[in-house]
């Protein structure tokens, strides 16, 4: 780290807090997202390993799309868009617009794929409920107010599990609660350290939790069991973190079938 900074590329994208879109592989090759003039469009593809594109049956870009989720059934997507929930039929039936007029983040579907739980962006924050089939009008409180960021379904479905923020990106701790009985968190993992804000990951059968941390200097992935006695291991070896910046995505770890774990 010598000499003074030379600027490499202007017009960023940058997303909440400022974080920019951007990456840098160990080999030094950039990827990041241009910052639009105006709103950006886009339609979702399934992406191959190899590079190969194919069409997700929506036939028009739409505005501002976020955080695509697949249902468990992989028949039917969430997607934010322009900051409202719509859901996909992939089929290619007509989408459901969930709500309107709010914002909203990561939406994460309930084992049985009948309702979605949200993060709204506006104040007071908290989590939300709400039906996939649009038969809600608005959705209902799912959690206790404060700044949480839904990550999975624990306890085979019956808990969310979430990052919580009690005092800045330095401090967040994984928790977790039923729906019904909001004020009664439970800390999963609770340290000094940036825990779980850049993403966590349950494995297929709930018995393993992934997630990031920086109790080592650097933000890694370790791997702890769920619930249940035992020591958390580091997984990663020369740091880890998610592609998206400071807000949490739980893309940036992933679980094959077979319960080892995949991380960039």
């Amino acid at each position: 780290m010598r000499g003074s900074p030379v600027p490499v590329l202007d017009g960023v994208l940058s997303i909440a807090q400022a974080a920019p879109n951007f990456s840098v592989s160990s080999k030094w090759s950039l990827v990041y997202v241009m910052s639009p003039a105006t709103t950006w469009t886009g339609r979702p593809v399934w992406v191959s390993r190899d590079g190969r594109e194919e069409s997700v049956r929506i036939t028009e870009d739409v505005i501002a799309p976020e955080f695509p989720r697949l249902s468990p059934d992989g028949r039917r997507m969430a997607l934010i868009v322009a900051g409202d929930v719509w859901v996909y039929d992939l089929s290619g039936t007509l989408p459901i617009r969930l709500t309107s007029g709010a914002r909203y983040y990561s939406p994460i579907w309930t084992a049985d794929g009948r309702r979605l739980v949200i993060e709204g962006r506006t104040s007071p924050r908290r989590l939300w409920m709400i039906a996939t089939d649009g038969s809600e009008q608005q959705p209902q409180p799912a959690s206790a107010l404060g700044h949480f960021h839904p990550l999975a379904w624990g306890d085979h479905g019956r808990g969310v599990l979430a990052v919580q923020f009690v005092g800045g990106p330095s401090t967040t701790d994984i928790v977790r609660w039923q729906p019904e009985k909001p004020d009664e968190r439970e800390a999963v993992v609770q340290t000094a350290a940036e825990d779980g804000f850049r993403g966590a990951s349950l494995s297929p059968d709930s018995r393993w939790l992934a997630h990031t941390s920086d109790q080592s200097g650097r933000t890694e992935v370790w791997v702890r069991p769920y619930l249940s006695p035992g020591v958390p291991v580091r997984v990663s070896t020369t740091a880890a973190s998610s592609l998206s910046g400071p807000e949490p995505a739980t893309s940036c770890i992933t679980w094959k079938g077979n319960g080892s774990w995949r991380s960039p």
